[in-house]
């Protein structure tokens, strides 16, 4: 057997990887030439046979000499002659080839006859365990998907223990192989190549009797019943010989103990920081390759999370990773990872001296594709239109032959690595169904493979079928468990990706879409479903089974999922007032209600607040008398909000109070998905909005916590959001509690995760928030985006810096809204210090504040009145009105604006006598 390298001349060979280079710098040669050169090397300068070459090199069909002569001139042409005029291949007519040149082996530390292969990454624990299954079993079969690495373990197994063998080790690669008899030449060749050609399991088996060695057979899966029978025989012949083999399937011979190679560890969505790549093997081995090709990456959170993102979607695979690595020199990570949905095309670049099997990711799939039955093909194709775990039931439904016949092929495709079973799947659990699944580039390959076939309509159809089906038991039953709702989400988007380009399945995918409306609502995914309902509405005339409320329910959606994603655009409104229109006309009363509800919600976060108003109106009007009484508490809510958001904090408190006089639970007929907002938990936290900018700071603060507390043991995501982003934060904001604001925006971040992008983004902008008030600069809150008209008066409330508009202007115009006393406080605030009339502007703040009853937003005007007059020499003036406002608070002394305006009172000297003129701005009318 062949050491690591052989070199000759200038040049070196590697018998182990098969590569050839002259002075250090890589000669390429095609993978024939690269094998017969191999041969040569082996001989040590001895003659080969052309008929031995033609057997070691073509082992599963003998081939013309013609073939052989072509590939040598090949090599003489690469290899040439030394300065001597030697040539490196020579030829001796009629009796063979021969290396020309001193050849010399490079040797390992140690005497065995193997080298060990490059560092593999993430394998150590593989390698042990194998390494004592052979020692004990002495006959194992390394078996998993093509690229996943059983060559490269079996070579390190073989490394780590030729010095326990007497006679070493035999590599054997069967790669090409694709017949019985191409496999025992090859063997042949191997143990007594003199005699390969008329190799037969006796004849080999009969060499290798009375050897101490370790076998390996390389890539059986072409050749598995023969491999079964030979290793079988060298099991009874020659007991001294361990086997170690490699396939895509189990060989199923007596003796044999399986292996499963797994893939390597990829990393979860975010990457890890730089230390910890080396806990991620695929991640790891990536990077190593993608250097190899591009030198130096920077490995900044975003490169690594892109890169984490390649090594999930190449499902740790080591060769789909080493082959995604080529490209990164011309892609960059970043652009592969969007490029990755073609990856059986992208992925293309393997060595040029791999075997073709492993040049490219298709070529890898087709082999595997390429060994299974007709009915294995049927059944896998099928396979495509799944997605996820998916049951034995849910493949049954699918198939031609029955669920006997289809658990048999499925066990057939499972032992040939083209499926697996799903530990992590809902269904996987004791006593439960197995659940199986397709690594994600197999499963690519597979839909492939369906679409390619003629019946492919049909079973799509019947995919859409079975969809629906589950979709209508899904809306009367319990929100399913996460894992099976991404599963069922999954294969509804798996169906109409590929049924919306098959014109003969365009009505049934209409239909699915606008069955799966309702399962969006619930499951809050409405936002990545927009071009799905988009092109179903649009082809709504080809389904003519589809009625008119699932066209309705469209509209709805899709409104919905455009405030969500983009804010409150026109489109959205349109899209809803579209199914206003139709709601209307069908008699859809809590449809009706529902969409009004919705314009209402997006109109109020435009910042309109006149016409958020007059749709609240419009709610109530809409109220039949034998409307639900959740329907009403609702329109009690809206009316409180719409009064708050309009300055009328009084009326709003009175309307937000009728509607949480009914108890929780007592009635729910408004449809609850995660799009609706619970009752009770929206009106407690609009209330204790309200109760904080009317001045009661310490009754605010408890019904938040109590509002919060509630939320939390509701588990609505949606509800808990929407309370913590537009009431519960801003309230320990104002309240100067940073350290409750940041508790309450970890909260949001955490619980957005379970619903809306939209949510997530809040909780992104309050940290930024949160940051600028604990000492940032006003260019850092200049470049905290903001989403909405309502979003931007929320966050002018916080710190004067965030202001982004002219209140006096709004004012002008006829707008005073709920935020004007605070927006007006902080334009002054803004202004230069010593501008003229700075005072006047502050009184008209304290009016509004006063009129409206926002006695907290008329002591920060007091407070900021009091700073500027005294600064213009007038202190007095400016004490009388901050004790005024202190006057009309009796709780809240722990908040921030209290202590400020405390202590400013402090330095601005004792109040007038008795009786003496106060100059506080008057409350307007007065």
């Amino acid at each position: 057997m062949a050491s690591r390298h052989v070199t000759f001349g200038r040049f070196t060979f590697d018998l182990d990887a098969r590569t050839l280079a002259a002075d250090g710098a890589p000669i390429p040669l095609g993978g024939r030439a690269l094998a017969i050169l191999s041969v040569l090397v082996e001989a040590d300068g001895a003659l080969v046979p052309a008929a031995s070459l033609i057997a070691r090199v073509w082992p599963e069909r003998p081939v013309d000499a013609a073939n052989l002569r072509v590939h040598i001139a090949a090599l003489r042409t690469a290899l040439g002659a030394d300065a001597r005029g030697v040539e490196a291949i020579q030829n001796v007519p009629g009796r063979g080839y021969r290396i020309g040149m001193e050849t010399k082996r490079v040797e390992d530390a140690g005497p065995s006859r193997l080298p060990a292969p490059s560092r593999l990454l993430g394998r150590d624990g593989d390698l042990s365990a194998l390494s004592e299954k052979l020692r004990s079993r002495r006959f194992v079969t390394v078996v998993g998907p093509g690229g996943i690495g059983k060559t490269s373990l079996v070579k390190a197994l073989a490394a780590l223990l030729r010095d326990e063998y007497r006679d070493g080790v035999l590599f054997v690669d069967l790669g090409a192989v694709t017949t019985g008899d191409g496999m025992l030449r090859a063997i042949g060749a191997a143990v007594d190549g003199g005699r390969a050609e008329e190799a037969t399991e006796e004849s080999v088996a009969a060499a290798l009797a009375g050897r101490d060695l370790l076998l390996v057979l390389d890539t059986c899966e072409g050749v598995v019943d023969a491999a079964a029978s030979l290793t079988e025989r060298i099991r009874r012949a020659a007991p001294g010989v361990d086997l170690a083999c490699t396939s895509r399937e189990g060989l199923r011979a007596e003796g044999e103990w399986l292996y499963r190679l797994s893939p390597l560890a990829v990393p979860d969505d975010a990457g890890p920081p730089p230390e910890d790549i080396s806990r991620f093997p695929a991640l790891d081995l990536f990077l190593q390759r993608s250097r190899a090709v591009a030198g130096d990456l920077t490995l900044d959170p975003a490169t690594l999370a892109d890169a984490s993102a390649v090594c999930r979607a190449l499902d740790g695979i080591p060769l789909a990773l080493e082959l995604a690595a080529a490209t990164v020199g011309v892609f960059g990570i970043a652009d592969l990872r969007i490029r990755l949905d073609d990856r059986l095309a992208l992925l293309n670049r393997g060595r040029r001296t791999a075997a073709p099997r492993h040049r490219t990711l298709r070529a890898t799939l087709d082999h595997s594709y390429d060994l299974l039955s007709a009915d294995e093909k049927a059944l896998f194709d099928r396979l495509g239109v799944l997605a996820g775990a998916f049951s034995l039931s849910a493949v049954v439904a699918l198939s031609p032959f029955g669920p006997a016949g289809t658990e048999a092929l499925l066990g057939a495709l499972e032992a040939k690595s083209l499926i697996a079973r799903d530990d992590g799947s809902a269904g996987a659990t004791l006593g439960t169904p197995p659940h199986f699944r397709l690594l994600e580039t197999t499963a690519l390959y597979a839909r492939e493979r369906l679409l390619a076939r003629q019946d492919v309509d049909a079973i799509l159809c019947r995919q859409l079928e079975l969809l629906r089906a589950r979709l209508a038991e899904a809306e009367t039953a319990p929100v399913p468990p996460p894992a099976a709702r991404r599963g069922l989400q999954a294969n509804v988007e798996t169906a109409l990706g590929l049924a919306f380009e098959r014109s003969a399945c365009v009505p049934a995918a209409v239909a699915l879409t606008a069955a799966a409306v309702g399962f969006w609502m619930r499951t809050a995914v409405l936002v990545g479903q927009r071009p799905a309902m988009e092109r179903a509405l649009r082809l709504m005339g080809d389904a003519p089974d589809v009625g008119p409320l699932r066209a309705l329910d469209l509209r709805t959606a899709l409104g919905l999922a455009e405030y969500y994603e983009h804010g409150p655009t026109a489109d959205a409104v349109r899209y809803l007032t579209s199914a206003l229109t139709l709601a209307e006309a069908l008699g859809e009363q809590e449809r009706r209600l529902d969409i009004l509800w919705m314009i209402f919600g997006i109109t109020g976060n435009a910042g309109d607040y006149p016409a958020e108003a007059d749709l609240a109106n419009a709610y109530r009007a809409a109220l039949r008398d034998d409307a639900p009484s959740a329907a009403r508490y609702r329109g009690f809510r809206m009316t409180g909000r719409a009064l708050h958001d309009l300055g009328r904090h009084s009326e709003a408190e009175a309307s937000l109070l009728h509607g949480l006089s009914a108890e929780r639970g007592r009635d729910r007929a408004i449809r609850f998905t995660a799009y609706h907002n619970d009752h009770w938990t929206a009106s407690r936290s609009n209330l204790a909005r309200l109760l904080w900018i009317t001045g009661r700071a310490d009754a605010a603060c408890a019904a938040a916590d109590e509002c919060l507390e509630e939320a939390i043991a509701l588990d609505h995501a949606q509800s808990l959001c929407w309370a913590l982003a537009f009431n519960l934060v801003p309230i320990a904001i104002w309240c100067g509690n940073l350290d409750r604001a940041g508790r309450d925006v970890d909260l949001l971040l955490h619980h957005s995760r379970r619903t809306f992008q939209h949510w997530h983004q809040w909780g992104r902008r309050y940290a930024l928030v949160l940051g600028v008030l604990s000492g940032g600069s006003e260019a850092e809150a200049l470049r905290i985006p903001t989403t909405t008209a309502a979003e931007a008066d929320l966050f002018a409330t916080f710190h004067p810096i965030f202001l982004r508009h002219d209140p006096e202007a709004r004012v002008r115009s006829g707008r005073i809204d709920w935020c004007t006393a605070e927006h007006l406080r902080a334009a002054v605030e803004r202004s230069p210090r010593g501008t003229q009339g700075l005072g006047d502007r502050l009184a008209a703040a304290i009016a509004v504040a006063n009129g409206q009853g926002a006695r907290a937003f008329a002591l920060r005007a007091a407070t900021s009145f009091a700073r500027v007059r005294a600064e213009e020499g007038r202190p007095a003036e400016g004490a009388d009105a901050l004790r005024a406002a202190l006057a009309q608070l009796h709780e809240g002394d722990g908040t921030a604006d209290h202590r400020a305006a405390v202590a400013l009172l402090q330095t601005l000297g004792p109040p007038k006598p008795p009786g003496a003129a106060s100059a506080a701005p008057a409350n307007p009318g007065e």
